[in-house]
C-alpha cells in the first residue's frame, strides 16, 4: 500500500493478498463509516461492489454516476478508494447530511416514555424523534400544546420544553425516574 493511501485511508485494509478487496472504515466529515469494496480483477474496476452502512448508502443516493466515473478513471482500487472518500467529503460538505444518529436504545426509551404519556396526547413527532408536541390541559381546563425538544443524549440530558402560557412553565424531570416529564 502506498503512503498516499495509508495517509488518506488509515482505517482501510486489503482483505486479500491480490489487493482486489478492501475492508474497514472511511472517515467522512469527522464520522467513520464501515465500507467493503471489491473487484473481480485489476482491469475490471467498473465492476466493483461497494457495501457500506445505511447512512453512507443514503448519502450516496443520486451520486451513482459520479461513483461510476471515478471507477472508470481510477488506475487502481486503492486510487479509487482515495477519490471515493474525497467525493463523499464533498457530498457531505454540500448537503450537510451527516448527523449523529442516536443509538436504537434512544428511540426505544423515547417510545416507552411516549407510551406512558399516552399517544392520545401526542399531536406531532418529527421524523427524527427530536421534537414532540404534547397536548395538555391546565387547571382551568384550557388546552395547551407543549413543544418538547429531545436531545440526542436523552435520557441523560433533560429535554427542553416550550409552551405559550401566561405563567412560567417549569417541568420537573429526573433521569432516574424513567425520564418522564412530570406536569
Amino acid at each position: 500500500m502506498s503512503r498516499k493511501f495509508v495517509g488518506a485511508c488509515p482505517l482501510m485494509f486489503p482483505s486479500s493478498s491480490s489487493m482486489l478487496a478492501y475492508n474497514g472504515f472511511l472517515s467522512v466529515a469527522g464520522k467513520d463509516f464501515r465500507v467493503h469494496i471489491s473487484v473481480p480483477s485489476h482491469d475490471k474496476l467498473q465492476d466493483a461492489r461497494i457495501s457500506c452502512d445505511w447512512q453512507l448508502s443514503h448519502m450516496m443516493q443520486g451520486y451513482q454516476s459520479s461513483v461510476r466515473k471515478l471507477l472508470e478513471h481510477s488506475k487502481s482500487l486503492a486510487d479509487f478508494i482515495i477519490e471515493f472518500k474525497n467525493l463523499l467529503n464533498r457530498i457531505a460538505e454540500c448537503n450537510h447530511v451527516i448527523k449523529s444518529a442516536p443509538p436504537p436504545s434512544y428511540y426505544k426509551h423515547l417510545i416507552e416514555e411516549l407510551d406512558k404519556l399516552g399517544w392520545e396526547r401526542i399531536t406531532h413527532v418529527d421524523e427524527t424523534f427530536t421534537t414532540v408536541k404534547i397536548k395538555t390541559n391546565d387547571g382551568g381546563g384550557r388546552e395547551h400544546i407543549l413543544t418538547v425538544h429531545v436531545p440526542l443524549t436523552y435520557p441523560i440530558v433533560a429535554p427542553t420544553c416550550i409552551a405559550d402560557l401566561p405563567v412560567a412553565f417549569e417541568p420537573h424531570w429526573s433521569s432516574k425516574v424513567c425520564g418522564v416529564l412530570f406536569m
